[in-house]
């Protein structure tokens, strides 16, 4: 009799074990074809009698992840990390996906420490490629472990040599001042601190990047820049993308709006003159064909340009114009826009 109670009750084992890999192959299923709801759905059920299933937890933060809920998915994804009973492509993607977790919660040390771990892992080529594509991009290889790094309430400075900037505290608190001068235009609340590499050697940039600096990347809120370059343009880029959320933008716009926040306080319309040499301009053909004109005339005309618009106008008006950089929504925006652009080609003539 007690054999046969032992047997029944291995039976029962057997099933449940049966039962729990069907429902995890299940979730997986879900969220191979991109079911995050669902995947959430159904993982958190499973979790509710068995809260330390690793592939479950797993997915469920690699799902949330997608959603863009780092801060909630971390805890999943530490139990998705665990070594006991659980793959090492399981806990690979985990650590991976961790990385990205608490670098757009601004944890760049754990960050980099969790890339490192799937990196080291090896479990399958795809993780590993997952995890290195990030530490590239996010430069936290070892082409950046001898930059030091200083961190602020708004942006996070990496120096590859800050022995060259002549004031370091002044570099660092006029940035800071920068941000929050241009915000005050922008209303702009980016995802995480921007970080805000700073090279003292530009052609070692240009190598990495295969493109001269500065510039700023929004969506992750990197910013690369020669130390001795203006205080507040590639701010203004990522601000602005961020306050303004662009549908459409165009050279002249785009980069004018950075030039004439870059902080510098020059005369926008003199810069401009001092470009066109006493060259005529047709701004509009400029704004519609920027590529048929020297690049610095977008920078240094639209940035006169800009200035120009919110003297002759609102910032209501700016900002509409910012949000599509289009001629035809400025022809929308200002009533007299023929008449204000021939103003401004007078200004510039």
């Amino acid at each position: 009799m007690k054999l046969s109670t032992t047997i029944y009750f291995l039976l029962l084992i057997l099933i449940g074990i049966k039962v729990q890999a069907q429902t995890t192959d299940e979730i997986w299923k879900l969220y191979s074809n991109k079911d995050l709801t669902n995947t959430i759905k159904s993982g958190q059920q499973v979790l509710q009698n068995d809260r330390n299933n690793p592939q479950v937890n797993s997915v469920v933060g690699r799902a949330l992840v997608d959603l863009k809920k780092h801060k909630e998915a971390i805890p999943y994804l530490i139990k998705g990390a665990i070594e006991n009973n659980n793959p090492a492509w399981a806990r690979a993607w985990s650590f991976g996906y961790l990385g990205l977790c608490y670098y757009v919660t601004d944890n760049f040390i754990e960050s980099k420490k969790n890339f490192n771990e799937c990196i080291n892992l090896n479990a399958t080529k795809n993780s590993t490629q997952f995890a290195k594509k990030y530490v590239s991009t996010l430069q936290m290889n070892e082409t950046f472990n001898s930059w030091e790094t200083v961190e602020k309430e708004n942006l996070r400075f990496h120096f590859q040599n800050k022995s060259n900037i002549k004031n370091l505290e002044s570099y660092i608190k006029n940035r800071e001042e920068a941000y929050l001068n241009i915000n005050e235009f922008f209303g702009a609340t980016p995802f995480k601190k921007i970080d805000f590499f700073v090279w003292d050697k530009p052609e070692e940039a240009k190598k990495y990047f295969g493109r001269k600096l500065g510039f700023a990347n929004s969506k992750l809120c990197i910013i690369n820049s020669r130390n001795n370059q203006t205080r507040g343009h590639e701010i203004t880029h990522i601000l602005s993308d961020y306050g303004i959320q662009p549908i459409k933008k165009t050279k002249l716009i785009n980069e004018g709006v950075a030039v004439y926040f870059d902080q510098t306080n020059r005369d926008r319309i003199d810069v401009a003159k001092k470009i066109l040499e006493n060259k005529e301009i047709d701004i509009v053909d400029l704004w519609n064909n920027p590529n048929s004109y020297p690049s610095e005339y977008c920078y240094a005309i639209g940035g006169a340009l800009i200035d120009f618009l919110i003297k002759n106008g609102n910032e209501s008006q700016l900002k509409g114009l910012l949000k599509n950089q289009t001629t035809e929504t400025a022809m929308e925006i200002y009533d007299d826009f023929n008449n204000l652009m021939k103003e401004f080609e007078q200004k510039l003539n």
